[in-house]
């Protein structure tokens, strides 16, 4: 009676297990599905951002090179008593604007003109040939400005001599900013001068303000009272931009705005023809569309930079296509509930048809496998006793180890993380994330790590975990390529292009950072501004690669005359700056800046060339010539000026220049 009683009771709960099987192997899969999505979508995310950050520092780093031209016109300024429209005109014309930068409209200095000093200005420019010249707009102010340098002083630039850009707000509000504060400052939206109504594109200016020499502009009564101009620079837009975002620069719609309102009356620039109101008709095919806006200050103004992906964004992204797991797993589930249920309605049919299931069963194994296999990122899983059970052939490839190189996880920390310390790190780092997701079954969050490989080279690499019920679920995506990538665009925007040498933004930093530790340990430090004589007439009798192969060996002799500690940065053109960190006296910087005068008069062999150029060198120490950046650096370069001066080829110290 009991077996009886069995085999009626039996049918009704079995009858339920194929519904439980095939709904707990669909949960599964949407799972599984579900992480592949999840780890897409992140690689997208991933690679939209790197390409924003990207975007951003181009458009940082433009903008920074243009203020630097104006430091430099100012430092025209600075170093003469008096510059001419001609020397002017030569200054401006060695920049090479048109083809160095792109979207700047020119460099040009504003006058300072006082209502009783309007007469006697217009006949001085009248007589240096320009009979026509007036000041404008014409009316009653307190205060006039006059263009009265702009160069190139051609097309468009015509039309803005002689403007008072003191008379219009924007513009007036940017000037009094500069001239107050002493730092460079960026108008709003403008209409320039120079657009005369064809192909008009928005405008903006940066000033830089220029007082009277040996006059202190130290305070806010100073700066205002001791102001004669500014030298300034006006920008066109979409020529602004044109270049900036490089070969795949179609990868993204960008728009900028003025200030930190997103509309149409602030927009500045726009990539495309598109509204700047994303709708669902600009997605790509794959339903992805990543939207970015993030503000940035350039000289003393906000502009608000937003970006939208486009869709040969994401064809650059190599991702694995998450549809086949959903259809292998769903038609997986379904095929073992099915299976399932033909053992359960009949003893015998499923004897028949035993042979078959387990061949099934094998092939769904194999299609499992195979797919787990082709994945482009590497996948591991272990269990609660440390084991290490399966890793597909992506991580073998990857890595080069196999299941008997790592049998436990503390053999993979061992063999990946050789370095006692480092390891220890990231042992903490990842017990922290498992303890803390344990509990709820959530994803870990994502961590960067350098692993070793089998044959001793190292990849960095992103981790991404997951749990699977007790069984901890590891991806491993290789980002070594994009780790090289932004370590070469910072070396790239920090170091000179031709010599290898830090540039302006290095030099800075590193000069801030040695006059930190001189206050803090009282002692010396010095810098050289080295200026090349006769490099011009070199440049232009053997050509400009000759010009290149020469700044190149110069770099190298000056380094080979320093010690480790110190450092030498190229300024642009033959103009290098030298860092000496620590002196223990005076006399020390005089012995290396004439040792260095001395290698640089040898003749240099370029391209079977014999070339002779030597150096002026200026000097300024700290504390004693100054107690900032830069200070020091406007009075090195005043002490050049001064060799220059006396006959060149020599060396001169601030205070020799005083003296």
């Amino acid at each position: 009676m009991s077996v009886l009683k069995d085999q009626v009771n039996q049918p009704a709960f079995l009858k339920k297990l194929p519904a439980i099987i095939t709904l707990s192997l669909l949960v599964i899969t949407l799972y599984t599905w579900n992480q592949a999505v999840n780890s897409s979508a992140y690689a997208y995310k991933e690679y939209f951002d790197f390409r924003v950050r990207e975007a951003i520092t181009s458009i940082q780093n433009r903008m920074a090179t243009y203020q630097q031209v104006l430091h430099g016109t100012r430092g025209l300024y600075e170093a003469s008593r008096e510059v001419t429209r001609t020397e002017f005109r030569e200054y401006v014309f060695a920049l090479r604007l048109e083809e160095n930068f792109p979207g700047n409209q020119g460099v040009g200095f504003s006058l300072v003109v006082l209502p009783d000093q309007i007469e006697s200005h217009l006949s001085a420019v009248r007589e240096e040939g320009f009979p026509g010249y007036n000041i404008r707009p014409e009316g009653d102010r307190d205060l006039f400005t006059a263009i009265v340098f702009l160069e190139p002083l051609a097309n468009r630039n015509l039309r803005a001599f002689g403007y008072d850009m003191f008379s219009e707000p924007v513009r007036r509000e940017a000037m009094e900013k500069a001239r107050d504060t002493d730092k460079p400052a960026m108008s709003g939206k403008v209409r320039l001068v120079q657009e005369y109504g064809e192909k008009e594109q928005a405008g903006f200016l940066i000033y830089i303000p220029v007082y009277k020499n040996h006059l202190p502009h130290d305070t806010l009564s100073n700066r205002q009272s001791s102001i004669i101009g500014w030298v300034y620079s006006p920008f066109r837009m979409d020529d602004l931009m044109e270049g900036t975002f490089g070969e795949y620069s179609n990868d993204l719609d960008v728009k900028v705005y003025d200030g930190e309102q997103v509309n149409v009356d602030a927009i500045m620039y726009d990539s495309s023809s598109v509204s700047s109101t994303y709708s669902q008709s600009n997605q790509n095919n794959t339903g992805k569309t990543l939207i970015a806006k993030q503000p940035i200050e350039i000289a003393g103004h906000t502009w608000t930079v937003a970006i939208r992906s486009l869709p040969s964004l994401f064809t650059r992204v190599d991702t694995d296509n998450p549809l086949p797991i959903l259809i292998v797993g769903t038609i997986s589930s379904l095929l073992f509930g099915w299976l399932t249920w033909l053992l359960i309605t009949g003893r015998e049919r499923a004897l028949k048809v035993a042979k078959k299931m387990n061949i099934q069963y094998i092939e769904s194994e194999n299609t499992l496998q195979a797919i787990l296999d082709s994945s482009a990122i590497g996948i591991a899983w272990g269990n609660e006793s440390g084991e290490i059970e399966y890793i597909n052939q992506k991580f073998i490839s990857m890595f080069g180890y196999t299941l008997k190189d790592i049998p436990t996880i503390d053999q993979w920390y061992i063999r990946a993380y050789p370095n006692l310390n480092y390891r220890n790190k990231v042992i903490t780092q990842w017990s922290s994330m498992i303890e803390s997701t344990n509990h709820d079954g959530s994803h870990l969050p994502p961590l960067e790590s350098e692993i070793s490989c089998y044959d001793g080279s190292v990849k960095h690499v992103l981790l991404l975990g997951s749990w699977a019920g007790s069984k901890l679920l590891v991806n491993f995506s290789d980002i070594t390529d994009r780790k090289k990538s932004e370590d070469l665009a910072g070396y790239m925007a920090q170091h000179d292009a031709l010599t290898g040498l830090p540039n302006r933004i290095l030099f800075s930093d590193r000069l801030e950072q040695a006059i930190t530790l001189a206050k803090r340990e009282k002692h010396f430090l010095a810098i050289l501004f080295i200026d090349l004589d006769k490099f011009k007439n070199a440049n232009d009798t053997f050509g400009h690669e000759a010009g290149d192969g020469l700044l190149k060996e110069v770099a190298k002799r000056i380094k080979e005359c320093l010690r480790e500690s110190d450092v030498v940065a190229r300024m642009g053109g033959d103009e290098f700056l030298v860092l000496m960190p620590k002196l223990e006296k005076d006399e020390d910087i005089n012995l290396v800046a004439e040792k260095i005068r001395f290698v640089l008069n040898h003749p240099f062999i370029i391209s079977g060339n014999n070339i002779d150029i030597s150096a002026s060198i200026g000097i300024a120490i700290y504390p004693k010539d100054g107690h900032d950046e830069r200070t020091l650096t406007r009075k090195a370069d005043s002490a050049m000026y001064n060799a220059k001066q006396k006959g060149r080829n020599r060396v001169s110290s601030f205070l020799s220049d005083d003296s």
